[in-house]
């Protein structure tokens, strides 16, 4: 699917061709991760870019008095990343909070606080408009580790307290018959397909670790598409060998998405 950054991109080419060659382009075209090629009509889209274009114009011909930047999605490849980073670390800026969002930093703002020094110091019992009491008190406890970090430069680790149904308490208990599953995939093998190419189990038989491939084949790689078919179906099989030695029988340790794609992508006849 077209993003729509990539129509409004297009949609300046298409603009700036039609300015060159005195006629506008009726069409543009955006192509897939698979190569589809999808059509687009520049008229759809040309009048929206004006609107943008001129609210860029008006944002750049009256810049604020002061701006800071906010993280985004292309820090890592803006030539302005160091330049933001310390500008917010000077200033002590919410943003080196460790997985806060932008709308809570604007939620935070919104209630006096602007630092990472004031979260940590926010009495326990506050409330914050906005923001979930258990998100508060993540952050604020996040904020109070960085916080000692910053004045002492020592590492300081709190244990969280066991909340039953959250985190590792989600798992099963142990098993002498848990299986752990793991595949690997490229996903451009080809024009239109990727290629779950490594699959493997990892049980622990007498204490000690074991790797077991899928039993399709001697090897653990899949090379094609065929391949691939039947070592899914061989990896859905593989565990009921396992069932007799567990007290529980099998138990898969894959997430619900994996489970459900060696399932679905590995039915047909053989």
């Amino acid at each position: 699917m077209a993003k729509p950054g990539h129509v409004i991109q297009l949609t300046t080419y298409s603009k700036l061709i039609g300015i060159k060659q005195d006629c506008a382009p009726i069409r543009m075209y955006v192509v897939l991760g698979d190569n589809e090629r999808v059509p687009l009509r520049v008229s759809d889209f040309v009048h929206y870019h004006s609107i943008a274009q001129r609210r860029l114009e008006t944002f750049a011909n009256r810049p604020p008095e002061t701006s800071v930047g906010e993280p985004c999605g292309h820090c890592h490849i803006c030539r302005w990343s160091d330049h933001c980073r310390t500008g917010w670390e000077e200033a002590d800026h919410l943003t080196l909070v460790a997985n806060i969002t932008r709308h809570q930093i604007r939620r935070f703002w919104e209630a006096g606080i602007s630092t990472v020094r004031s979260l940590a110091t926010l009495p326990a019992a506050s409330r914050v408009p906005g923001v979930q009491t258990d998100t508060l008190n993540r952050l604020r406890h996040q904020a109070t580790l960085q916080t000692a970090k910053h004045d002492t430069n020592a590492n300081y680790v709190e244990t969280l307290p066991l909340i039953p149904g959250r985190g590792f308490a989600r798992l099963p208990r142990p098993d002498p018959g848990d299986i752990f599953f793991d595949m690997e995939g490229y996903p451009f093998f080809d024009d239109s397909n990727n290629l779950e190419y490594l699959f493997g189990f990892v049980t622990v038989d007498d204490g000690q670790p074991r790797f077991t491939p899928p039993q399709s084949s001697r090897s653990t790689c899949a090379e094609d598409q065929e391949s691939e078919r039947k070592k899914r179906i061989s990896t859905t099989l593989t565990p009921k060998d396992r069932a007799k030695t567990t007290r529980d029988g099998p138990r898969d340790k894959r997430s619900p998405i994996g489970q459900l794609t060696s399932v679905s992508e590995a039915r047909g006849p053989l």
